[in-house]
């Protein structure tokens, strides 16, 4: 998927890219889960919206950032999600992350910043 995004990035606008993924999973998903569907409540509709709007956000951004660099390298700083997420369990909910967590998140750290700071030469396409 990466790799197509980052062909298309070439041509298309980022929120064209961005708006053909609802367009494919939202019908797929009103056939695929109509049996099963259940009305959220008041609440819960409140917070589907609240992640909605964010993941389209952060969609755009990495599709912005696939236009802007090779597709491996954009791709490989988004396992830096997994760091937010420990912070945001930490903050919000009280979770301490295991010892093993905690080394994996340092290793994301500290493969992010190798790969921000080392230029590899680039390829003639």
């Amino acid at each position: 998927a990466y790799v197509i995004v980052r062909k298309l990035a070439g041509t298309e606008h980022p929120s064209v890219i961005v708006l053909y993924f609802p367009m494919v999973c939202v019908p797929s998903a009103l056939l695929l889960g109509f049996e099963d569907f259940v009305w959220p409540d008041s609440a819960t509709v409140w917070v589907l919206l609240g992640v909605g709007c964010f993941a389209q956000l952060g969609q755009y951004a990495l599709t912005r950032a696939m236009s802007l660099d090779s597709a491996s390298r954009a791709a490989s700083l988004s396992y830096v999600q997994i760091v937010f997420a420990i912070l945001l369990g930490l903050v919000l909910f009280g979770e301490w992350p295991a010892i093993f967590t905690l080394i994996g998140a340092g290793l994301i750290i500290a493969g992010a910043v190798i790969n921000t700071l080392i230029k590899l030469p680039q390829r003639i396409p």
